[in-house]
């Protein structure tokens, strides 16, 4: 999300936004906003480790410009489910692989047993979210973080979907944090399949 920032010297709206990026401290480079007035943009999050900033600038409508207003470096990492920093039961064999080439890396793990956990260790993170599929076979899960309930999830639907982004959540530092997927079973449809997770951490 891009915040428009004040246009020093002008009264008039705001008639352009700029977006800039830098990856692992080089250059800026300009990234390509959905509009001029875009406030938001979706981008290609990388599957290795790296180091992002981003910088926006704003012009009015009279043509003044504000300067580069530059955001806090942090870095983001795709954590396929074959991760280490998941873990699996009980028991493990409780979950299975499914390929998958939908899936963000090609495969999805799943299980049909109630209260079977998948658990993601974060050891500095500042949010995470978490990928999923959908689709009529799947059921409800309970999220918690750090022990305490956060959320239910429910994958169900009628098509199959995937690299769906089901739960979001952060904290104001980075810092250790355990997050459970708890399959509660639902009858009929038992399934649960984790495709990923997405964290963004401190430099």
């Amino acid at each position: 999300m891009l915040t428009n920032a004040e246009v020093p010297g002008s009264s008039s709206a705001i008639c352009s936004n700029a977006l800039q990026q830098s990856e692992d401290g080089g250059p800026w480079t300009n990234v390509t906003l959905p509009s001029p007035t875009s406030v938001a943009v979706a981008l290609t999050i990388p599957g290795l480790l790296h180091q992002f900033q981003y910088q926006v600038q704003v012009t009015g409508c009279d043509k003044v410009q504000s300067s580069w207003t530059q955001g806090q470096q942090f870095g983001y990492n795709l954590l396929q489910e074959s991760n280490g920093q998941w873990h699996y039961g009980p028991p493990k064999s409780s979950w299975k692989v499914a390929v998958c080439t939908q899936c963000s890396g090609g495969y999805a793990r799943y299980s049909t047993a109630k209260n079977a956990t998948a658990t993601l260790i974060l050891h500095a993170a500042y949010n995470v979210g978490l990928v999923f599929e959908t689709g009529p076979t799947r059921g409800t899960a309970t999220i918690y973080v750090d022990g305490v309930r956060l959320q239910s999830i429910n994958p169900h639907a009628t098509t199959v979907a995937y690299r769906q982004l089901l739960v979001k959540t952060g904290w104001t530092a980075f810092g250790y944090h355990v997050i459970e997927i708890v399959n509660q079973g639902t009858s009929g449809h038992t399934r649960i399949d984790i495709d990923a997770a997405v964290v963004t951490y401190g430099p």
